[in-house]
């Protein structure tokens, strides 16, 4: 007793009761209308019965009883004083538990006040079961008592008919014909909760919005699944679809209560038509909501019947309410789980790629359309081991070997191995199998999906041929590189023969570099690297060429434009062809031959990455012999250059920082060493002297990229040198470094100081002159005004008036000689035109005429006397204009540099005065203004033009070309 005390006290058994995987016994054990409980007797340390607990309980106990929520309790706390009323309950139940040995019996049980019929046994030692039934009303008649029997009789063949397999729809229909025929029923109906799916389609509910029979959803509602007795359709207008919460079935279904009764639906409040139920005699109905416990609800069970319905008849329609919500919930998740077997094995069938499945005994037993497509082989062929008849020799062991390993450890896989595929090459499959469960979370075998990776394998030979040839080409030829490429490409593509050309500039000839090792083995090839081909005169072979693509000819010998093989040559049955571009440019071809099968896209990748990536390999080659060539040549030029060469870093502000590399002429130049000048840098051997702003040539150097300017630099010794200083930023090793070539301009500095000096002594002399013949014209003039005064003669007046016009016109040349003497003399510089228009402006009698000078931020490159061209436009506007109110001065950007316009209103210039208006002595003045504009503007390249309107006013457009202007921003 002490070894079964703590055999009970100690197990650990999961109390579910019996047969908790049979779905059948739940469903009857929820439906049955007797009273069920399956309880665990408790002994103390003697062996004696002294409590039970209830392990599980089915609704009708509830019902019987009155007792809720029992289920894990022991009687003797649900029951009170249960031990001491009635101690024949536990000698019974204790005894049928340890013999297993049925009774039965009848009892006054107080507690609930009911009389029970209580029939016990024990499915296994220690445990037992009761069935009961209130027997309270024993004046019941007998006739009442075989009705009962025969209802619940009936009840059980309805349910045992559900039991076989059918659709769902007909179990419901064998449901309502039963209750009709065991109840005598005049109709019953079954409805269940779905998707709206008539609202658009003609629903008589869908457009009603207000009242008790209003649709407020069209997400859910009743569907009529089942209809037996006077009415068996199920396509009914008014009855078809039933609103949640409209009508009595759509308010048992949506509302508080879970079923509804009554026995007078001719009056009943809650019915809608009591004419109806008048006219058809009826007299009863019953509703019944389907919900299984823990589920929601899934619909509504119920009839009408010329009869009143007794309690015994409700409670019996009530359990079997229970039964039928059971057995749609199951069978909603059959449905479900054959749908979503059914779904998933069309998924597999058309995925885009091989899978397979075994079984608990690892032969597969599936395969789907992918993978047989892919073998070329029939189901059968492949099923059971027939499928590692396909892997490569090669893989076969190791791939049985993981195979059978991780089936046996229940572990999931990945490998990879070479399948057969339907043309008779082997391809690299990834493989991907794991293990998967039933339902009931029993082992069920593998399953597996496959990818193709030959594509990605190939690829993967061909990067790592190219990391190979990386490391080699370095001691390797051009020749022997391509040709170590061939090897591969032929052994990629299980082709036969190989070769690779080079493509001459214009793409018109083509000269052969090598072939393959296989190939030079079994064709006699004659003709060298001089031999070039050209390409109107070649065959098929070159249709990559021609075409600019990668070209497959599987049926060489079909083909109608070959032009033969030279002699020796192999008999070529198949073609891949592939061209290498550089840039737009084919530089060279590459072809392989002779393969088993035909050649595909598969193989036109893997040759066209081995040809890209050897043509880098062998430009990279190139590239570095003619960059060591390029340094080479740099670093004489570098060394051996008569004007100073330096690299300069860039600091941080933009500004010039240490000397990166200086040549010898620099170290010569300033005096120091080159261990010192790496030191410093530009900045600090600068005496501050620049011949412009130093913030305006880093401008010019940063936005244009070069500059050219004119610095003072200390030489050691403490002298200052003259320098120029032409310099550009450039890309050094990825970053970016001033390159400047840097002059002494001492002897240039001397002879510019001589030549001003010389040009203002000749200016001095220039004008000391000009005075003297000035002077001596002015007393020309007056001897000449006197011989006119005193000479009566007419025709020496005349002569006399062309002596004077001739020293008038003498008087003019000197003059211009004033102007023209200053031309040049000083360096152009930039000057604001918005500014020198404006003082050419203040400089001139304005009144009256409105100026738009919109120059304002435009900066041009010019001779100092640039003022002087405004000046003289705005006078002769003043001076020949006539009417003229207003000039306007504007300028816009062009592709060559910037137009400036000058423009007023006046008269204009006539078309025969346009042809000489830049002509020295051409004017109704002196004749020189526009001439010297011209000369002036021409200094730093700017040009002058005139293409007024006659009568509409001049319009002077002075051309700035590029570099020679710049716009301040505002």
């Amino acid at each position: 007793m002490n070894d079964r005390h703590e055999r009970h006290t100690g197990r650990k058994k999961t109390e579910e009761g019996p047969g908790e995987n049979s779905e059948k016994f739940r469903n009857l054990f929820d439906s049955m209308p007797e009273g069920f409980a399956y309880c665990r007797m408790l002994y103390d340390r003697e062996g004696k019965p002294v409590d039970w607990v209830y392990i599980s309980v089915n609704p009708a106990f509830e019902e019987i009883t009155g007792l809720k929520n029992i289920t894990g309790m022991k009687v003797t706390s649900a029951i009170r004083g249960i031990m001491e009323g009635y101690p024949e309950l536990f000698e019974i139940y204790g005894r049928v538990a340890e013999t297993g040995i049925p009774e039965k019996f009848e009892i006054d049980f107080a507690p609930v006040s009911k009389k029970l019929r209580i029939s016990v046994y024990s499915p296994e030692k220690e445990y037992f079961a009761v069935v009961f039934e209130d027997i309270t009303r024993l004046g019941i008649a007998e006739e009442e008592q075989k009705k009962i029997r025969s209802w619940q009789a009936g009840v059980n063949r309805i349910l045992g008919s559900v039991l076989s397999p059918a659709p769902l729809d007909r179990k419901l229909k064998i449901i309502t014909d039963g209750v009709v025929e065991t109840f005598g029923a005049e109709f019953c109906r079954i409805w269940l909760i779905e998707e709206g799916d008539l609202c658009e389609k003609g629903c008589i509910h869908a457009g009603i919005t207000e009242g008790p029979y209003a649709c407020r959803s069209h997400e859910k509602c009743l569907h009529l699944e089942a209809s037996s007795g006077r009415y068996t359709r199920i396509n009914g207008k008014l009855h078809r679809r039933i609103p949640l919460g409209s009508y009595k079935v759509g308010q048992i279904a949506s509302g508080d209560e879970i079923s509804f009764l009554t026995n007078d639906v001719q009056n009943d409040p809650q019915i809608e038509d009591h004419e109806w139920a008048g006219k058809l005699g009826l007299v009863s109905f019953a509703g019944y909501r389907l919900k299984p416990r823990d589920s929601e609800v899934m619909g509504v069970f119920a009839l009408f019947a010329k009869f009143e319905i007794s309690p015994d008849m409700d409670a019996i329609l009530k359990g079997l309410s229970r039964a039928i919500a059971l057995l749609i919930k199951k069978e909603i998740a059959e449905e479900t789980v054959r749908k979503s077997r059914d779904y998933f094995l069309k998924l597999f069938d058309d995925f885009p790629n091989p899978i397979w499945r075994a079984g608990t005994d690892a032969k597969c037993n599936y395969f789907n359309k992918e993978w047989l497509a892919f073998t070329g082989r029939t189901a059968e062929q492949e099923m059971g081991d027939g499928w590692t008849e396909g892997i490569h020799p090669d893989d076969l062991d190791r791939c049985v070997e993981i195979y059978t390993s991780s089936f046996q450890a229940r572990k999931p896989f990945e490998m990879e191995y070479r399948l057969r595929y339907n043309d008779g090459s082997y391809h690299w499959l990834f493989d991907s199998g794991k293990p998967f469960y039933d339902l009931n979370g029993s082992f069920a075998g593998y399953i597996g999906s496959c990818y193709d990776i030959n594509e990605r394998k190939l690829a993967e030979e061909a990067i790592r041929t190219s990391v190979e040839l990386n490391h080699l080409i370095d001691t390797m030829s051009v020749a022997d590189s391509m040709k170590y490429t061939l090897d591969v490409a032929e052994r990629l593509t299980d082709s036969r023969i190989g070769f690779f050309h080079f493509v001459n500039p214009g793409e018109e000839t083509i000269r052969p570099v090598t072939w393959s090792t296989g190939t030079l083995k079994i064709c006699n090839v004659t003709n060298g690297p001089e031999t070039e081909y050209p390409l109107s005169e070649s065959g098929v072979w070159v249709d990559a060429l021609r075409e600019r693509k990668p070209v497959i000819h599987n049926d060489y010998e079909s083909l109608p434009k070959k032009k033969g093989l030279p002699g020796g040559h192999v008999p070529v049955t198949r073609e891949l062809v592939v061209p290498i571009f550089d840039e737009n440019r084919i530089v060279a071809v590459i072809g392989v031959g002779n393969k088993a099968t035909n050649y595909d896209d598969q193989d036109t990748s893997v040759l066209s990455l081995l040809a890209k990536n050897v043509w880098m390999l062998i430009r990279r080659k190139n590239d570095e012999d003619a960059l060591r060539e390029s340094e080479q040549k740099f670093r004489d030029i570098f060394e051996n250059a008569n004007d100073a060469i330096e690299i300069i870093a860039i600091g941080e502000n933009g500004s010039p920082a240490n000397y990166i590399d200086i040549n010898d002429v620099a170290c010569r130049m300033s005096g120091y060493t080159k261990e010192e000048l790496l030191k410093i840098g530009p900045i600090k051997l600068s005496t501050g002297k620049f011949n412009r702003p130093f913030e305006e040539i880093m401008t010019e150097l940063h936005s244009a990229g070069h500059v050219r300017f004119e610095t003072e630099h200390y030489r050691k010794d403490g002298t200052a040198i003259p320098l120029e200083i032409n310099s550009h930023i450039v890309t050094l090793t990825g970053k970016k470094v001033i390159l400047a070539v840097t002059r002494d301009i001492t002897e240039r500095k001397r002879a510019e100081e001589a030549v001003k000096e010389a040009n203002n002594k000749l200016n001095m002399l220039s004008s000391i002159t000009r005075h003297d013949i000035l002077n001596m014209i002015m007393v020309i003039n007056g001897y000449l005004d006197l011989s006119k005064e005193l000479e009566t003669d007419p025709s020496l007046q005349e002569y006399i008036l062309k002596e004077k016009d001739a020293v008038d016109a003498i008087q003019h040349q000197i003059e211009f000689t004033r102007y023209y003497q200053d031309i040049g003399v000083e360096e152009p510089g930039w000057q604001d035109a918005g500014e020198i228009v404006g003082e050419a402006e203040r400089q001139l009698d304005m009144d009256g005429i409105a100026v738009d000078n919109s120059l304002k931020g435009l900066e041009i490159f010019a001779d100092p006397l640039a003022g002087k061209v405004f000046y003289n436009l705005m006078e002769n506007s003043l001076r020949h204009g006539e009417h003229i109110t207003s000039i306007g001065l504007s300028y816009s950007e062009t592709a060559d540099g910037v137009t400036i316009s000058y423009r007023d209103n006046g008269v204009g210039i006539s078309e025969e005065d346009k042809k000489k208006l830049f002509t020295r002595g051409f004017g109704k003045n002196t004749g020189l203004g526009l001439f010297l504009s011209r000369e002036i503007l021409s200094i730093t390249g700017i040009t002058i033009e005139e293409n007024g309107e006659p009568g509409k006013g001049v319009n002077f457009e002075i051309k700035v070309p590029g570099g020679k202007f710049r716009i301040k921003s505002s």
